[in-house]
């Protein structure tokens, strides 16, 4: 009669391999994420920020401190951290007087705007007394529309920090990076950011030498956290603050860096006030999922086609702290730069900020003009 009981040496052979099984698993595990990030490996910022899976985000490079005070970080943002970003500054930019003006006055030959029934894209388009039409299917012109800096091709918004959409995740954005320049620069000051200065470059246009230190900018020396999305862009500063800060101007005193989407640049403490320019942007580098953003933020927001997107574009994004400022934005006091702030002050109390703009539009668009016919002799 057999026993049913298993014998010695079985046992010892089960546990055997049990125990090797035990080490395999052991192995494994040690080699693979953690349970937490398994199902979905990231790469994070402090902050609880938001993340999205490694393979589809390049992991952000160790920040590079440039001198005390001043500070790049590779990377820093993911692709999903980036199209957020991107739709809320368009979202907001399209609300009215951000970064369009619904103008009043017809199309120009200049003007590009989308007929919607045909898909045709229109520069100008044919003019019946002065109402312009589709060249191809012949129906009217939707109300123009054009940024607020129409002449360098830039939409401009410099607004407290809380009245952008969903600004705890901005806050949030900023502080997590300022965190992280702070642990490689101990000069680096902490920021409470109240404003945020938003540019929309859709050409390919620099922009001039100059300080953050306008009325606009602050007083406090907490860094201006500077976020780059879409086109690269090459960002100059001057070493030497006796530089004038010239295109011909000493290059050893130059710090020169490529911005690319998702970088971020801090210059804070003794760096508040550095000198710095984009002396150009790179066309038709702008990440494919930030411009499917920008296509589908101007089918929801201009639905009649009264805003043709450019090809690429590069959006930048500048945190600041300026607690003194708040309650005095509203726009009217710092929206443009091209006319002195109290003669544009003095034309919205008399006529309104509306057409307060529009006459500096109209201005700029003369001048320009003005300019072309003495070219053209």
């Amino acid at each position: 009669m057999t026993s049913s009981r298993p014998s010695a040496q079985k046992l010892l052979l089960t546990a055997g391999l049990a125990s090797l099984a035990l080490a395999v698993l052991a192995l494994r595990t040690s080699s693979e994420p953690t349970s937490s990030s398994a199902s979905s490996p990231s790469t994070s910022l402090p902050g609880n920020i938001s993340s999205v899976p490694s393979s589809s985000a390049p992991l952000p490079s160790p920040p590079v401190v440039l001198k005390p005070g001043l500070v790049l970080l590779r990377s820093v943002l993911t692709p999903s951290e980036q199209s957020k970003l991107t739709s809320l500054v368009l979202q907001y930019g399209h609300q009215s007087n951000k970064f369009w003006i619904s103008t009043s006055h017809p199309h120009t030959s200049r003007s590009s705007w989308l007929c919607k029934p045909c898909g045709l894209s229109n520069s100008g388009g044919s003019s019946v007394s002065g109402i312009f039409y589709c060249t191809g299917c012949r129906r009217k012109a939707p109300p123009p529309m054009e940024l607020n800096n129409a002449r360098q091709g830039r939409g401009r918004i410099y607004d407290a920090l809380k009245s952008y959409p969903d600004s705890e995740f901005l806050e949030r954005i900023c502080q997590a990076i300022t965190k992280r320049a702070r642990r490689v620069d101990p000069t680096m000051p902490p920021v409470d950011p109240t404003h945020l200065l938003t540019m929309y470059y859709t050409k390919p246009k620099k922009l001039g030498w100059h300080r953050d230190d306008g009325p606009q900018d602050g007083q406090s020396l907490a860094p201006v956290v500077s976020l780059s999305l879409g086109n690269d862009c090459e960002f100059l500063l001057v070493d030497d603050d006796k530089d004038p800060g010239r295109d011909n101007a000493n290059p050893a005193n130059r710090i020169s860096v490529t911005l690319r989407s998702g970088d971020a640049i801090l210059f804070g403490g003794e760096e508040r006030w550095i000198k710095h320019t984009v002396s150009s942007i790179a066309e038709n580098t702008c990440p494919r999922f930030l411009l499917d953003v920008q296509r589908e933020e101007a089918e929801r927001h201009c639905p009649e086609g009264g805003w043709v997107p450019p090809a690429s574009f590069r959006i930048n994004l500048t945190f600041r702290e300026a607690p003194e400022l708040l309650g005095k934005e509203g726009g009217e006091k710092f929206y443009y730069f091209a006319t002195s702030a109290r003669k544009f002050l003095k034309a919205q109390e008399e006529l309104g900020v509306e057409e307060a703009r529009r006459r500096v539009v109209e201005k700029r668009r003369g001048a320009k003009e003005k300019r072309q016919r003495r070219k053209a002799g």
